[in-house]
């Protein structure tokens, strides 16, 4: 395929079980973080706009409390070599 006589790929559109070769993600870590996940969304009522507002206020307070915040990158693409930029960004 020429894709990959240029270093390129297609990529495969799948199911997490499907990637997984038919295995349920239940493990104790998956039931966790989906716990954790479902108490915030009955915190906030699922609405995401409250959830981001929150974060925003908690961003303020510890700028306050004399931390400093970093914005995310504009383009981390254009990054040295970072892990950001080596998980988010890698070209396969």
């Amino acid at each position: 395929m020429y894709l990959e006589t240029i270093g390129l790929f297609l990529p495969i559109i799948c199911t997490p079980e499907e990637l997984l070769g038919g295995n349920k993600m239940t493990d104790e870590i998956m039931m966790e973080v989906h716990a954790i996940k479902d108490a915030i969304g009955v915190k906030y009522g699922n609405n995401l706009d409250a959830l981001f507002k929150e974060i925003q206020l908690g961003e303020a307070r510890l700028k306050a409390a004399g931390f400093q915040v970093f914005a995310p990158p504009v383009n981390p693409e254009n990054l040295p070599n970072t892990a950001l930029q080596r998980t988010r960004f890698a070209r396969r």
